[in-house]
């Protein structure tokens, strides 16, 4: 029986790290369930888009926090792995809420408190006071107020009469709200903050990219395996395996 020697992380590593840069593809299908659920909330006009809304309801709220990733035993395969997608993965839970951004439009597809549209942050996680007793948490941005005069008005209700440490955190929102301009015929507009272009690709492997490293080591250690392999020291590996493996090396000539 041959043993491996070598890890499937490794053989998936680019080959300028060492690695034989065979795709992953268990990260490729991450990287397709992503660009699936980049458009569920990029493509404002496409019809699927609309009868995916119809059939599990608001896409924004499922695709873009973590508030509603539940799923009935009658949907679909497909749509269940969107909604598993960043559960499953445990260390970049969450990946998709923290690259998406959006420039307000009609505010129309963006949640208050929810989002990250405003700042560096969701509002609810700058303001937990606040988000805490609010009475409007679902609230989309374009319906947190109203046009009166062609002019925009917030119109924020509470469950309470607020506090003076929470009339400070409301005077700081209402400071940076002021800055905020509604555009009534304009779609929002979402963004990836991961590529300079603001918009996803599949071939962007910037959520999932392998830190790149400097292994001194590299060279040695084939040379080592080389040698190793022609000795005859290799476990699983015999000498009357050696022709096979020179009329098909598999290791880089240049070494």
């Amino acid at each position: 029986m041959k043993i491996c020697w070598v890890s499937w992380e490794d053989i998936c590593k680019p080959k300028k790290e060492g690695g034989l840069g065979v795709k992953n593809l268990e990260v490729f299908n991450i990287s397709l369930l992503t660009k699936w659920k980049w458009r569920c909330i990029h493509d404002h006009n496409a019809l699927w888009r609309d009868l995916l809304a119809f059939r599990y309801g608001n896409l924004i709220a499922k695709q873009t926090c973590s508030l509603d990733r539940s799923w009935g035993t009658k949907d679909s395969i497909w749509w269940r792995d969107l909604m598993l997608l960043e559960k499953d993965l445990s260390q970049n839970q969450n990946f998709f809420q923290r690259a998406v951004s959006c420039d307000v439009g009609d505010g129309q597809s963006i949640l208050f408190w929810y989002n990250k549209w405003l700042g560096s942050e969701p509002l609810k996680d700058a303001f937990p006071e606040l988000f805490a007793i609010s009475s409007q948490q679902l609230v989309s941005v374009g319906n947190a107020g109203s046009w009166r005069r062609d002019q925009w008005t917030w119109d924020l209700t509470w469950k309470r009469q607020l506090n003076s440490n929470e009339e400070e955190s409301l005077h700081s929102l209402e400071t940076i709200l002021v800055d905020v301009h509604l555009v009534a015929e304009s779609h929002d507009r979402w963004k990836w903050s991961l590529h300079n272009s603001k918009l996803f690709t599949v071939r962007n492997n910037s959520i999932f990219k392998v830190e790149e490293k400097v292994i001194p080591k590299t060279i040695n250690q084939i040379k080592h395996i080389c040698w190793a392999w022609f000795m005859g020291k290799v476990g699983g590996v015999s000498g009357s395996n050696i022709s096979d493996w020179w009329n098909s090396p598999f290791l880089c000539s240049k070494v």
